[in-house]
C-alpha cells in the first residue's frame, strides 16, 4: 500500500531512477544487430607460415565464396606470432619474450571490393600485407577467422 503522506514527486524520481539509468544503459550497450542476437560461425580459414628475410613483405589473398549470391556481414580476424607458432608469448605486439627486433612487424588488411563479387558468385576476397621491418629474419606465424553469419557456407 502507498502511503501518500510520505510519497512526494522528489522521493518517488530517487525511488525509480536507478532502474531507469539500467535500463537506459542495457538499451544503449545491446547491439541492434551482431553475434549477440543472430547465428553467427567463426572458422579458423587459415595458417600460413612464411620465413621474412630482413626488410622483405609478404602478401596473401584469401578468397571466401558463401553459398548465396548476397551481400553478406563477415569480420576477418587475424593473430600473429613471431618465430614461435601458438605460444602466448611469441603473440605479436604484445607477447612477453618478443625483443624489440622481434617487434619489428608491419601488417595491413583490407576487403579488396574491386575483387569481390558477393552478389555475383558469392565471393568476398581479403588482402594481407605483412612486413619485416626488422634488421634480422624471422618466422610469422599468421592464424586467420572467419566470423559471418549462419547460413552462408563456410568459407574455401
Amino acid at each position: 500500500m502507498i502511503n501518500r503522506t510520505t510519497q512526494t514527486a522528489d522521493t518517488e524520481i530517487a525511488r525509480r531512477l536507478p532502474a531507469a539509468e539500467r535500463e537506459i544503459r542495457n538499451i544503449k550497450n545491446k547491439q541492434s544487430l551482431g553475434g549477440d542476437n543472430m547465428a553467427v560461425l567463426a572458422v579458423d580459414v587459415a595458417e600460413i607460415t612464411q620465413v621474412l628475410a630482413a626488410g622483405s613483405q609478404a602478401q596473401y589473398v584469401m578468397t571466401f565464396y558463401g553459398t548465396l549470391e548476397q551481400l553478406y556481414m563477415s569480420e576477418l580476424g587475424l593473430g600473429f606470432y613471431v618465430n614461435t607458432n601458438n605460444d602466448a608469448n611469441y603473440a605479436w605486439p604484445l607477447g612477453g619474450s618478443l625483443t624489440s627486433d622481434l617487434r619489428e612487424i608491419t601488417r595491413a588488411h583490407h576487403y579488396d571490393i574491386i575483387l569481390s563479387d558477393e552478389t555475383g558468385i558469392g565471393l568476398k576476397v581479403y588482402v594481407l600485407s605483412v612486413k619485416n621491418t626488422g634488421t634480422a629474419s624471422k618466422t610469422i606465424y599468421t592464424h586467420a577467422r572467419l566470423i559471418f553469419p549462419a547460413g552462408i557456407l563456410p568459407p574455401t
